[in-house]
C-alpha cells in the first residue's frame, strides 16, 4: 500500500494548490484583471468614480470645519476687521441706542440674527452695570439694507426697550475689565468663525468710545473660551435683570478662570504680567 506523502516547506504550496486550484477565467466583456492578483473585478465608470472623489471631499471638508472651528472658537475675531465700512451706520446707531459712552469702562454688545439687541455695560463713575434690552430686532425693524449707510427705509421708527442696573464691587468691575481686555488682546484673524446663517454675534470692547479695542465672537460651543466667557455675560445679563448682587459677585472665580484661558495666548514673557486696560 502507498503511504502517503508527508508535507514539507517544499511541497506544501504544490499541496494547497491541487486542494484549492485557482481558475483563471478569459474576462468577460466590461470587465478587467487586476495585475496583482488575476482576480476579476467591475470597472468603475467615470461618474462614479467622480461622485466617490466628491463624496469623500465633502466628508473631508465638513470633518475639517468641525475640527477647525472646534480650535478656532478658543479666540475671537479682531472687531476692527468685522465692523468694516459698510457696518460702520449700523454700528453706530446700535451704540446711540444703548447709550454706549465715554463713561462705560467696558461693554459687550449681543447682536442676534432676528430676536433684540441687548448690551451688557459698565458705567464707571456710579459703579452699576447696565443691561439694555430691545424688545424687536433694530435691523429689521429700522429697515437697514446693504450697503448700510445710505438705505435705512425706517429711520424715525422707534423701537422699544427694558432697561435694568445694578451696582457691583470695584473687585467684580475689575475681573470682568481684565477678562474683557485678555480675550480682546488675543484676539485672532485666524480665531473664531466670523458669522454664519442666524446665531448670536458678541461684541466685546474695552473703552468703546475712546478707542477701536474689541473683538467678537458667533454662537460659540459652550466647551470652548469664547462660549464659556459668553456664558458669563449671559449669567450677568440675568443677575442684573433680577437684581441678585449676591450672584454676580460669586462669578469672580468663574471670571478669573476663564481670564487665564485667554491669557495662554499671550507671549511666553508676558503670561504673568498684569493686562494694561485703557
Amino acid at each position: 500500500m502507498e503511504q502517503e506523502p508527508m508535507l514539507n516547506e517544499h511541497n506544501l504550496a504544490e499541496s494547497e494548490s491541487r486542494a484549492n486550484p485557482i481558475c483563471f477565467a478569459e474576462p468577460k466583456q466590461g470587465h478587467e484583471l487586476n495585475a496583482h492578483n488575476k482576480q476579476e473585478y467591475p470597472p468603475m465608470h467615470t461618474a462614479e468614480k467622480k461622485t466617490s472623489l466628491i463624496r469623500r471631499g465633502i466628508v473631508f471638508l465638513l470633518l475639517s470645519l468641525i475640527a477647525t472651528n472646534a480650535s478656532a472658537q478658543d479666540r475671537m475675531f479682531p472687531s476692527k476687521v468685522y465692523a468694516d465700512e459698510a457696518l460702520r451706520g449700523y454700528e453706530t446707531a446700535l451704540f446711540d441706542y444703548f447709550n454706549i459712552s465715554k463713561a462705560n469702562k467696558f461693554a459687550c454688545l449681543v447682536k442676534p440674527s432676528y430676536n433684540g439687541q441687548y448690551c451688557l455695560s459698565y458705567n464707571q463713575r456710579d459703579n452699576l452695570l447696565i443691561l439694555k434690552r430691545a424688545k424687536k430686532n433694530i435691523w429689521s425693524e429700522q429697515g437697514w439694507t446693504y450697503p448700510l449707510d445710505s438705505q435705512l427705509r425706517n429711520p424715525g421708527k422707534k423701537v422699544d426697550a427694558e432697561e435694568y442696573s445694578l451696582q457691583i464691587s470695584d473687585s467684580l468691575a475689575d475681573s470682568l475689565q481684565v477678562m474683557f481686555a485678555s480675550a480682546i488682546l488675543t484676539s485672532s484673524l485666524i480665531g473664531d468663525t466670523l458669522g454664519g446663517l442666524g446665531g448670536v454675534t458678541y461684541q466685546f470692547m474695552l473703552s468703546p468710545r475712546y478707542s477701536s479695542w474689541g473683538a467678537v465672537c458667533w454662537s460659540p460651543k459652550e466647551s470652548t473660551n469664547c462660549g464659556q466667557a459668553v456664558a458669563i455675560i449671559e449669567k450677568l445679563c440675568k443677575y442684573v435683570e433680577t437684581g441678585d448682587k449676591e450672584a454676580a459677585e460669586n462669578l469672580i472665580g468663574e471670571i478669573v478662570r476663564v481670564t487665564n484661558l485667554f491669557r495662554q495666548y499671550y507671549p511666553a514673557g508676558y503670561r504673568h504680567e498684569k493686562t494694561f486696560c485703557i
